[in-house]
């Protein structure tokens, strides 16, 4: 194995997002990191909040002790039972998960839901992304190249942008 470290990966697929999402006009994408140093989970989302984000996406890339799991997934927070505010951004989140598919097999089929930190602030509508699965022989070399990484880059940004009705097309 190539001891891919998931930092370095989500890293780049951020910042691909990010310099690709700044070309659309009326759109502004920021990191909460920007290099390699840790933010603590409280800190991303205050992070947003002082930006006056609409939206947070938290990129990740999966590992599991079976070699054998693959796939892309994709988190929302777990509203148990608020359903109208929830399933706008259900749907919002449903259209990244549709454009990861189309370049990458799912782990499961559907947006899953979980009380990630990262995932609960209330005034911003948040996703979790897990990109693929280092721990995936394939997968994992997949993810070590950029042009897997500006895939799903453009895979996260479309999803994001088709979810705010906006008709931009990133790649």
């Amino acid at each position: 194995r190539h001891r891919t470290r998931e930092k370095d990966v989500v890293l780049a697929i951020a910042r691909i997002l990010r310099q690709e999402l700044n070309e659309i006009e009326g759109v502004k994408a920021m990191l909460t990191r920007d290099g390699d140093y840790f933010v603590p989970l409280q800190r991303r989302v205050q992070k947003a909040r002082a930006a006056k984000a609409d939206f947070f996406v938290s990129i990740h890339a999966d590992a599991w002790v079976k070699p054998t799991a693959r796939g892309s997934s994709l988190y929302v927070l777990n509203t148990r039972g608020q359903v109208s505010t929830a399933n706008r951004w259900l749907a919002r989140g449903a259209r990244i998960l549709n454009e990861l598919s189309r370049i990458n097999q799912l782990h499961r089929g559907k947006v899953e839901q979980a009380n990630f930190a990262v995932l609960k602030a209330p005034d911003i509508p948040s996703v979790l992304v897990e990109t693929a699965f280092l721990s995936h022989p394939e997968e994992e070399k997949k993810l070590r190249t950029r042009a897997f990484q500006r895939k799903l880059a453009y895979a996260i940004g479309n999803g994001i942008l088709k979810g705010f009705g906006h008709k931009s097309r990133l790649g």
